[in-house]
């Protein structure tokens, strides 16, 4: 559906020098990244949970680490072919986002310093690197679906069977 497909127990990606350089550049910004993260919670004492920019630098990181462990190994057929490309498109849209909200380092309220907190947060990040990735899975399909549709069409009315091409595009 994505392109190639993972072969079991290995790795979607082929051996080829492009992967070898994305799967750098993939770990260079999650270190990159971690070391914000790292620095942000030393400045304001806490793991980044207050706000809305600390929420996308944690959500951004949770997402680059699913894509670099879910495409290696055993776990590789989470992301066929395209889908991992598809989905580390999201990781610059989100951290814009976050730059577009305060990014003042506040520190915990007392409601905020609890392990349940904690937890949550730890569980949000990933119920959202998920929905990222289903929702990226999701539209692909359904473009490509899309794209599908109009090629038949238009085989159709290649084949002079107008009516039923008009009525497809309905």
């Amino acid at each position: 559906m994505f392109g190639k497909t993972a072969r079991p127990g290995g790795h979607c990606c082929s051996k080829s020098p492009s992967s070898w350089v994305s799967r750098a550049a993939l770990l260079a910004a999650l270190a990159s990244l971690t070391l914000v993260i790292v620095l942000r919670w030393v400045v304001t004492g806490h793991p980044p949970i207050f706000g809305t920019f600390e929420n996308t630098l944690a959500a951004t990181w949770a997402l680059l680490v699913m894509l670099i462990v879910a495409t290696r190994g055993r776990l590789a057929w989470l992301f066929p072919g395209d889908l991992a490309k598809l989905v580390a498109l999201w990781m610059p849209v989100i951290m814009a986002v976050g730059l577009l909200f305060d990014r003042t380092p506040y520190p915990l309220t007392i409601s905020e310093r609890s392990l349940l907190i904690d937890v949550h947060v730890v569980f949000a990040w990933l119920a959202h690197s998920v929905l990222i990735v289903v929702s990226t899975a999701a539209v692909a399909v359904l473009v490509r679906h899309d794209i599908a549709t109009e090629r038949e069409q238009d085989e159709r009315e290649a084949r002079g069977e107008l009516l039923p091409a008009v009525l497809g595009r309905l």
